[in-house]
C-alpha cells in the first residue's frame, strides 16, 4: 500500500493571485479579459469608432471589477464569521459570472443581423 507524503495546505490567496490576476498566465481572468479587450479592435469598425460600444463597456466594467479586488484579496479570502463560508470570494464570482454571461449576446445583438425571414404566403388566391 503506497502512503502519500504529508503536503503543506494549499493558500488559498496565492491560488487566487494565480488564477485571477497573473497576467503572464493564459489561463488567469485577467489575461483573458486583456485578450478580449485587445480584440475588440480586431471587431467591424473597432480602429474608426470614438465611443465604446456595448462589448467594450462590459469588457471594462469586468476589468474595473477584477481591479478592485486584485488589491484586496484579503477580502475575497476572509471567512465569514461562524458560516466557514467565503462570501467576499461568491459575491466576486457572481458577479463576474453574471457580467460576462452577457458578452456572447452583447456580441451577438452589435454585429450580427437579426430578422426572421419573410416567406410567401401559400395561400394562393386565383381569380
Amino acid at each position: 500500500m503506497r502512503t502519500h507524503p504529508a503536503q503543506a495546505p494549499i493558500d488559498l490567496r496565492l491560488v487566487l493571485d494565480f488564477l485571477l490576476f497573473d497576467a503572464n498566465n493564459p489561463r488567469s481572468l485577467t489575461y483573458q479579459l486583456d485578450r478580449l479587450k485587445a480584440h475588440s479592435k480586431n471587431l467591424p469598425g473597432g480602429q474608426t469608432r470614438h465611443a465604446l460600444t456595448e462589448y467594450e463597456r462590459v469588457v471594462g466594467e469586468a476589468n474595473a471589477l477584477l481591479k478592485s479586488k486584485s488589491s484586496d484579496i484579503d477580502q475575497l479570502t476572509a471567512v465569514s464569521a461562524g458560516a466557514k463560508n467565503y462570501d467576499g470570494l461568491d459575491d466576486f464570482l457572481s458577479r463576474m459570472g453574471r457580467l460576462l454571461a452577457t458578452i456572447p449576446d452583447v456580441l451577438s445583438k452589435t454585429y450580427f443581423k437579426h430578422e426572421v425571414p419573410h416567406f410567401p404566403s401559400n395561400d394562393v388566391h386565383l381569380s
